[in-house]
């Protein structure tokens, strides 16, 4: 199975994947109601269907012209409240497949002819930049949904750029999420071995510092540059049948 953010990666060969934790959802999943309790327990995500169905029908919320189907959402977190999203959608008003990238001010279409960003007045609205955010917990309530299990997949590799900065890009294994009884399904559709989660998994979360700390907290990189907040990365425990454990924020 070639995923869907080797072609976002072809599309915009400027833009770094490399630490990008990729997640394929089965068209099994539940994934129409999102509960607002679970971080992200990467910096960088994306998340796509399986078999290269659309993940997000973005319409009835918005006009004619700003409609579209997302096939790839991918997301940065910039600090704790802060965020990057990029995705590669088609747009109702063109039909063309293209690449949306947006910030909390600003909004860019990305011109394959002249390998850049443009400046688009897309995401004008911080209304449109927040409900695109918000999204995210769709997509992490399907992966700590308790009647899911989760697997990781060595992904193939591909060719991204061109000329002389043509180069080899081989995301991070990623992560699959499908029914429990689902497993031969996905592994049919996937093409490739599933190693299948069998233990406790604590995802990563931020940990309110104690009031009057007179340091600051660790990023996701582990740079103590975050006031009243400190990162807590995913960690393991114990070996027996897989549980994920979400973290409720409180």
């Amino acid at each position: 199975m070639k995923l869907l953010l080797h072609e976002l990666a072809k599309r915009t060969p400027t833009v770094d994947f490399s630490s990008t934790v990729p997640v394929v959802i089965s068209r099994e999943s539940d994934i129409d109601i999102y509960v607002q309790s679970h971080e992200m327990p990467f910096k960088s995500m994306s998340f796509e269907a399986l078999e290269r169905y659309p993940i997000l029908d973005c319409g009835a919320e918005l006009d004619d012209d700003m409609k579209l189907l997302v096939y790839c959402y991918h997301i940065t977190e910039l600090s704790p409240s802060t965020y990057e999203i990029i995705l590669m959608a088609r747009f109702s008003h063109s039909n063309n497949l293209g690449v949306l990238r947006l910030t909390e001010n600003t909004s860019y279409i990305y011109d394959i002819a002249s390998n850049r960003w443009d400046f688009d007045n897309y995401g004008h609205s911080s209304e449109i930049y927040n409900g695109f955010v918000s999204h995210r917990w769709l997509f992490l309530s399907a992966m700590y949904d308790k009647k899911m299990q989760r697997g990781t997949v060595k992904p193939r590799s591909t060719m991204i750029g061109k000329g002389k900065k043509r180069r080899k890009y081989t995301p991070k294994d990623y992560i699959v999420v499908a029914p429990s009884d689902g497993h031969s399904r996905m592994s049919k559709s996937v093409g490739r071995n599933i190693t299948w989660d069998h233990s406790w998994r604590v995802s990563g979360h931020w940990r309110r510092l104690p009031e009057g700390a007179k340091i600051k907290g660790k990023d996701r990189d582990g740079n103590r540059t975050v006031e009243g907040l400190t990162w807590i990365p995913e960690h393991i425990k114990g070996d027996g049948p897989e549980i994920i454990k979400a973290r409720i924020v409180r």
